[in-house]
Formats: C-alpha cells, sequence, structure tokens
C-alpha cells in the first residue's frame, strides 16, 4: 500500500527473488488492509467467516432453484463445505467459494440430485 502500486517482483522469498511476479491476489489483500485499518483482525476474520458463510448459502439455493429437491441442495451444500473445510483460513482464494456462489447454478447440482434419486429408488 505504501508504494501505492501492485508488486511486480517477488519480494518474499529467496527463491525467486527480484524475478517477475504475478499478483493474482491483489485485490483482496487491498480490502483486507481496508478492513483491517478499520476493524482490525476481529473483522477480518468476520467479514471473511460471512463471505464463506454466504458462499455456501447460494450454492445450496442455486441448486434448491435448479432442482427442486431440498434434500439433494442439502447433501450438495454438505459435500462441498466437507470438501471445503480446509480452505476456510484468511487466504484471498477463499473469496472464490463467494463468487462461485454467485457464479449462477453449478452443474454439480443437477448431477448431484440424479445421484440421490437414483440410490433413494434402489
Amino acid at each position: 500500500m505504501q508504494s501505492g502500486a501492485i508488486p511486480s517482483t517477488d519480494l518474499f522469498t529467496f527463491t525467486r527473488a527480484g524475478l517477475t511476479w504475478i499478483n493474482q491476489s491483489w485485490l483482496t489483500q487491498v480490502a483486507f488492509y481496508g478492513l483491517y485499518t478499520v476493524g482490525g483482525l476481529p473483522l477480518i476474520i468476520f467479514v471473511h467467516a460471512l463471505t464463506i458463510t454466504l458462499g455456501y448459502l447460494l450454492v445450496g439455493l442455486a441448486c434448491l432453484r435448479r432442482v427442486g429437491d431440498t434434500r439433494a441442495a442439502v447433501v450438495v451444500r454438505v459435500a462441498a463445505m466437507s470438501l471445503g473445510i480446509t480452505n476456510w483460513n484468511v487466504r484471498p482464494q477463499s473469496v472464490s467459494v463467494l463468487l462461485f456462489g454467485l457464479g449462477g447454478e453449478p452443474q454439480i447440482c443437477h448431477e448431484s440430485h440424479e445421484f440421490t434419486r437414483n440410490k433413494m429408488i434402489s
């Protein structure tokens, strides 16, 4: 933030120090900085928890809207949460959970509904 520019060289590792580096997470890092200056680490953690929660809620609602089956939507959401639990740390890429939820109706909802319905029939 002090330089007023996005870093273009790696300043933090010794193996690639000074080499060209593309900072893919710069916008989230700026947002984290803004949150930190306003409310410190507790605010970052709170906003991150809201982001993760809203992302999974939107995935569940998209599945429910697409397949119309509450059970299948819950199965998909629980499966997604189980797979994603290791990435719930405060990290720039965690915003992707929310972006995935905002991205529409994932194909996995339909496939999960077919799997759940077939398992219940047999």
